[in-house]
């Protein structure tokens, strides 16, 4: 337990969370009064999802994260700038399951954050006082705690991506999924993350 109440997560939670096709009825039965979203490319132009989008003014509280001016940030109660992938640290884990490394390449500009950064100055701001961490850290962190994620270090993406599930420093890596019994692939439910 922390000093000011927090207990820190040394585990994923178990149950499973709401999803997004879920998330707007959620909002509307009120069991949702806050969210804090991080923008995207794809979000820039249209709603990624319209029932989505038509339930957040429900909320008592939009905080979005953007880089561009979008349907979501016009939505905001606060919107905070969000660094662009050339100006953050981190990697990427792409639909191919493929951990990418990736390096700043330029500073970022005006008064935009990485997503670390913003959710570091948040947590503290509401009294966690969540240390900030670089990039290879929270990587540490992930590896931790995502069990497709242990074989997944910062010095081996060195050498190149890896593909994930990883469960071992001596595993190269899952290119080819294994079927389950229905002739389908079985994907971890924690797989695509990102680290920025």
């Amino acid at each position: 337990k922390t000093s000011n109440g927090f207990i820190p997560v040394t585990q994923l939670p178990a149950q499973r969370g709401i999803g997004l096709a879920d998330l707007p009825a959620a909002i509307e039965r009120g069991e949702i009064k806050a969210m804090y979203i991080e923008g995207s490319v794809d979000g820039r132009f249209r709603a990624i999802n319209p029932d989505l989008l038509a339930a957040l003014p429900k909320l008592d509280l939009l905080i979005v994260a953007d880089s561009y001016d979008s349907p979501l940030a016009k939505l905001a109660d606060v919107v905070l700038p969000r660094a662009m992938y050339l100006e953050k640290d981190g990697t990427f884990t792409n639909f191919d399951r493929t951990v990418q490394r990736v390096r700043k390449a330029v500073p970022p500009m005006g008064d935009a954050k990485s997503g670390v950064d913003i959710l570091t100055l948040l947590s503290q701001r509401m009294g966690y006082n969540l240390e900030h961490r670089n990039a290879n850290q929270i990587m540490h962190e992930i590896a931790r705690l995502v069990p497709d994620y242990h074989g997944v270090t910062y010095a081996r993406l060195e050498r190149g991506g890896l593909n994930v599930p990883v469960e071992s420093f001596v595993e190269a890596g899952t290119t080819i999924l294994s079927a389950g019994p229905d002739g389908t692939a079985t994907l971890h439910p924690n797989l695509l993350t990102a680290v920025s």
